[in-house]
C-alpha cells in the first residue's frame, strides 16, 4: 500500500537516557528543526529528517545497552496502541501477519516486512523502495515491532533465531534477554524465524467487524499523514477536494493548481521522498475501501469512478495494493 513518507513528531521528542538535552538541541538546530514546531498537535517530519536524526543519535550515544531498545518503551507507548487491538481482532493468523506488515510501514515508511515462507515461519525486515543506509537503531525498532506481533498473534510460539545485517555493537545479553531467543549479527539479513504455526488458524479474540474498523483506521492515518505546509500535503489536499472526479485528476492540472511546472512539482516531490502517482493510489485506495464498504456499488462502477477501464484492472491495482482483491475484502468485512 502506498503510505505518506512521514513520521510523527513524537518520534524526535527528548529521551534523556539517550543523550545529553544539549546534544539533543544542537542535532535539532544542526538538521534544521525548531523544537517548539515538534510540540504542535498533528506535526509531523519527513522520515529521510527523522533518519538524519537517528544518524545523529548512533553517532553522539555513549551508553552500554542498545539504544534502540531505550527508545522502544517510549516509542510504543505513543504509536502501538492501534497496532495492538488490530492483530487481536483479526480473524486468523495470516490476516494478524498481513496486519502488521501494513502497520510498520505506517510507522517506519523506510522498512518493510516480508513474510517468507518456509517449513517454519521467517519475517524479513527490508529497506522499503527509495530508502538505504538505514541506522541500525531503526532497524532494531523495527524489530520490536515484530517481537509484538510474536507475543500479540501466536501466544506460545515465539521467536526462536534473531539475526541483524550490521555489526554487534552493544550488550548481547541484553538482546537475547528481550527477544528471547539467540541473536547474532553481520547476517545476510534482518531475519526472525518463529516456531511453525498454522497461518489460517483462529485468533482467540479475533472478531471479523472490529478488525475491519481497525484496518479502515489505518488506512485512514496513513492518508492522513502528509504534512500540509510540504508540496506533498498541498497535493493531498487538492486530491481531497476533488475525489468526486479522482479518475480523471492528471499531474499537469496538479502542478497548475500549485503554480509550477509538472517537472517542479515532480522534482520537489522527490525531495520530500514522495512521488505523484503514490500519493493518487493512496487515495483512490481510500476511496475504494468506503466504495466496498457500502454494498450497493458493483465493482464496475467503482473501476469507473477511479479511472480503470474496467473491475478487473481496478481488482488487479487493489490487490497489488492491498493484498487481496475487492470481492474477497467485501467477503471479509461481513464475516
Amino acid at each position: 500500500m502506498s503510505m505518506s513518507k512521514y513520521v510523527p513528531a513524537r518520534y524526535l521528542d527528548y529521551v534523556p537516557s539517550l543523550w545529553p538535552l544539549n546534544h539533543y538541541q544542537q542535532t535539532l538546530a544542526a538538521l534544521g528543526i525548531e523544537e517548539s514546531a515538534l510540540q504542535q498537535p498533528g506535526a509531523r517530519v519527513p522520515v529521510g529528517l527523522f533518519i538524519a536524526y537517528l544518524h545523529a543519535l548512533e553517532s553522539q550515544y555513549h551508553g552500554v545497552e542498545p539504544p534502540s531498545l531505550l527508545t522502544l518503551a517510549h516509542f510504543n507507548s505513543a504509536t502501538h496502541g492501534l497496532f495492538g487491538m488490530a492483530t487481536l481482532a483479526a480473524p486468523t493468523v495470516n490476516d494478524a501477519l498481513a496486519t502488521a506488515m501494513r502497520y510498520l510501514h505506517l510507522v517506519m515508511p523506510a522498512l518493510r516486512l516480508d513474510h517468507v515462507e518456509c517449513d517454519g515461519m521467517v519475517l524479513e525486515l527490508c529497506a522499503a523502495d527509495g530508502f538505504t543506509n538505514l541506522p541500525p537503531i531503526l532497524v532494531e525498532v523495527a524489530a520490536g515491532v515484530v517481537k509484538q506481533f510474536s507475543d500479540y498473534a501466536i501466544g506460545d510460539k515465539k521467536i526462536i533465531s534473531a539475526s541483524f545485517q550490521h555489526n554487534q555493537q552493544y550488550s548481547a545479553t541484553a538482546y537475547r534477554d528481550f527477544f528471547g531467543c539467540p541473536v547474532t549479527f553481520e547476517g545476510a539479513s534482518n531475519r526472525f524465524e518463529m516456531e511453525g504455526l498454522d497461518l489460517n488458524a483462529a485468533m482467540q479474540m479475533g472478531d471479523s467487524r472490529t478488525a475491519h474498523l481497525l484496518e479502515k483506521e489505518l488506512i485512514s492515518q496513513a492518508n492522513a499523514g502528509a504534512n500540509v505546509n510540504t508540496v506533498e500535503g498541498s497535493v493531498m489536499e487538492y486530491l481531497e477536494q476533488n475525489k468526486q472526479r479522482l479518475g480523471s485528476v492528471e499531474k499537469a492540472e496538479v502542478a497548475t493548481q500549485l503554480g509550477m511546472t509538472t517537472r517542479t512539482l515532480t522534482r520537489r516531490l522527490l525531495k520530500e521522498n514522495a512521488g505523484f502517482r503514490a500519493l493518487l493510489n493512496g487515495k483512490k485506495i481510500e476511496l475504494a475501501y468506503a466504495r466496498l464498504d457500502g454494498e450497493a456499488d458493483s465493482l464496475g462502477q467503482i473501476a469507473e469512478e477511479l479511472g480503470f477501464s474496467d473491475a478487473k484492472a481496478f481488482s488487479r491495482f487493489f490487490k497489488r495494493e492491498v493484498g487481496k482483491t475487492p470481492s474477497q475484502y467485501r467477503r471479509r468485512k461481513v464475516k
